[in-house]
């Protein structure tokens, strides 16, 4: 079935977003990462003692095996800290610099290696809130998020101005649906301190309500706050999402000016990579897009990016290479990320019965939007349309601007019988975002040429 043309992109999208990303540079900021296998190390059980003996000092002072500036950097500071660790900052700024390997290597196993160091410190004061908060990042990269909430009140009742916890909080009640809580954790650090982490947060959770031109100027500033950093990746990763605000646009030249940019500042950094290559995915640039895909691969094995790279295997008939792509996509969803796993398999009709129970599993610990979202797309692939009904509108009750639950809504709704609703959601999402995804392109369109026209226009004769 031939597939839609893309719209041409508004010029004034493109300007406003090479204006966004004037004077860039890097500041710090705690955002949740992808969770993937880390094999740093494979220390032997040893029954912690001392923590020049213990288990976590093997995880914390462990070869990064690179040599980037960074793993110099992580080097150096294990040095330091061998020489003398009974002082407690030492551990902390270990810890905070293997979050830094974590973040820019796109691999989230090395936060155990920083939780290593949060263990280590909190032996040397148990109570010390820069302690208390590294553990914290490592739980929400772990997808803890209650226990990470709770540690971070638990800081911020006695020290309510920490903004790592107040950072942590934010993102951890964003993760379990909580949004206003999030909000306000988030409007705090801002009125404690204008900067990149806090700009960052409110941007992202004013484009979830659907503020969006509210969101691109909040994120301007988050970009222009991180000008006086050394760290690239932070400022990469805002970059990163104000380009994404293109692109659920259907703007996808000022998307590609965006994560062209974002790769400028940060070479072969993997979460722009996968953006990028989404980005010439919808202008069909396929083998490009390929090339972004497999470099993302090479950095960070992540679940959905093997499926992107499967479905662009697919797009430019190569079978054999996109069957691969989905097992890959498979083997790293089932150790960790079921929710990108569970929504691959709705979209190719697969393993159902699994992918419930995934998402099922999923929702209990994360019942964010985008949980609700691919739970209620699961169940419609079921066949259990009045449930999934009820999940897609609780995904959509913030009015987010994500042409994906439109889509799904649609379908959704056609399948309980709801006809002029579901063409209404699949007409706007097929304006706003026409290649989203390739499946759920050629499903909107098979489902729009079967439905007769609206009772308000008439048929031609």
């Amino acid at each position: 079935m031939k597939k839609s043309s893309t719209p041409p992109a508004p010029r004034h999208g493109l300007m406003l977003f090479l204006l966004a990303l004037f004077g860039v540079s890097i500041a710090f900021l705690a955002l949740n990462r992808p969770t993937t296998t880390h094999t740093a190390t494979n220390p032997s059980h040893v029954t912690p003692k001392t923590p020049s003996k213990s288990m976590e000092q093997v995880l914390a002072l462990a070869d990064p095996k690179g040599s980037l500036p960074l793993d110099d950097l992580l080097r150096k500071r294990q040095r330091a800290t061998k020489k003398n660790p009974e002082k407690l900052d030492l551990w902390i700024l270990l810890g905070r610099t293997w979050v830094m390997k974590a973040r820019t290597s796109g691999d989230a196993g090395f936060y155990l290696n920083a939780q290593a160091c949060a263990t280590i410190a909190q032996e040397l004061e148990p109570n010390n809130p820069m302690a208390l908060t590294l553990q914290g990042l490592s739980l929400v990269n772990q997808h803890e998020f209650s226990k990470a909430r709770d540690l971070a009140q638990g800081v911020l009742q006695k020290h309510p101005q920490e903004m790592l916890a107040l950072a942590i909080l934010s993102d951890a009640q964003l993760e379990l649906g909580r949004y206003k809580e999030a909000l306000a954790a988030a409007q705090k650090m801002m009125d404690i301190k204008p900067s990149l982490p806090a700009y960052s947060r409110l941007s992202y959770l004013s484009w979830l309500v659907g503020r969006v031109k509210e969101a691109k100027d909040t994120m301007r500033k988050a970009i222009d706050a991180g000008r006086s950093s050394r760290d690239r990746e932070p400022g990469t990763w805002a970059i990163i999402q104000a380009a994404l605000y293109f692109w659920h646009e259907g703007d996808y030249n000022g998307a590609l000016a965006g994560t062209t940019m974002a790769l400028r500042y940060f070479p072969d950094y993997a979460p722009a990579l996968v953006a990028h290559g989404r980005v010439l995915v919808a202008l069909k640039r396929f083998e490009e897009a390929r090339k972004a895909f497999q470099n993302a691969m090479q950095r960070s094995p992540q679940a959905q990016t093997a499926w992107l790279l499967g479905d662009t295997y697919t797009a430019l008939q190569k079978p054999k290479e996109a069957k691969k792509s989905y097992q890959r996509a498979e083997k790293i969803g089932q150790q960790a990320d079921h929710r990108t796993l569970a929504l691959m398999l709705a979209n190719q009709k697969r393993r159902l019965p699994e992918a419930i129970e995934w998402i099922k599993e999923e929702y209990t610990k994360r019942p964010d939007l985008y949980t609700a979202d691919v739970y209620a797309w699961v169940l419609h692939r079921a066949g259990q349309h009045q449930r999934a009904r009820k999940l897609i509108e609780q995904a959509m009750h913030l009015n987010t601007p994500d042409a994906l639950f439109w889509y799904h809504a649609g379908l959704i709704y056609l399948a309980c019988g709801e006809t002029e609703k579901g063409r209404s959601f699949l007409l706007r999402a097929q304006k706003r975002h026409p290649h989203l995804d390739p499946t759920l392109t050629q499903e909107t369109l098979a489902a729009l040429a079967k439905l007769s026209p609206p009772a308000s226009q008439p048929t031609r004769k």
